[in-house]
């Protein structure tokens, strides 16, 4: 009776252990940024020109051309980006000069925020950054925020992207939700 006691509770706890283990590696599991994925970050968050969130936004396009000038179109793969983040949140910006009228014109960069697995860069959130400059070899109607693929982009731990989202308010980098 004792030995069959002792080997439920060790294969209880077994259990436990295993099942926790799992739980570990699923949150640690890495996460990639896909090209599906950019195209499918469709919520609109919402539009912004000049200075937004009590700083300026640098995201201004070629040299010479002011955040004034510029609308930022800011969209995610999620409904709302909130204070808790999870792992596989995208967030674009595309940056489009402003025509005189208000309205959009011609795209010049789109930047990407997606958030990797926990140890991706524990210090700044996790968060990796990509810079996709508009480029006439990108189908925008398939391919609404930028190629991943396409000559001139740069992404990972980018210091520029790090430096300015680290002013955020909380720790999440996150402008849209402050």
């Amino acid at each position: 009776m004792k030995t069959k006691a002792i080997i439920i509770l060790v294969s209880l706890l077994s259990g436990v252990f295993f099942y926790q283990c799992e739980t570990d590696d699923e949150e640690d599991k890495k996460v990639e940024l896909t090209q599906e994925a950019l195209n499918n970050a469709t919520n609109h968050l919402g539009d912004f020109t000049g200075q937004a969130f009590e700083a300026s936004i640098p995201h201004g396009g070629p040299d010479g051309i002011s955040v004034d000038s510029t609308i930022r179109a800011v969209y995610a793969n999620v409904d709302q980006v909130g204070s808790s983040i999870d792992k596989g949140t995208l967030i674009t910006k595309r940056t489009y000069k402003k025509n005189p009228d208000g309205t959009k014109g011609q795209l010049f960069v789109t930047f990407a925020m997606f958030k990797r697995e926990s140890g991706y860069d524990s210090e700044n959130a996790n968060w990796e950054y990509v810079s996709m400059p508009a480029s006439e070899n990108v189908d925008y109607t398939n391919n609404p925020n930028g190629s991943l693929s396409a000559e001139g982009n740069v992404r990972g731990k980018l210091d520029g992207c790090i430096s300015c989202h680290g002013a955020a308010d909380g720790d999440d980098y996150v402008f849209v939700n402050d």
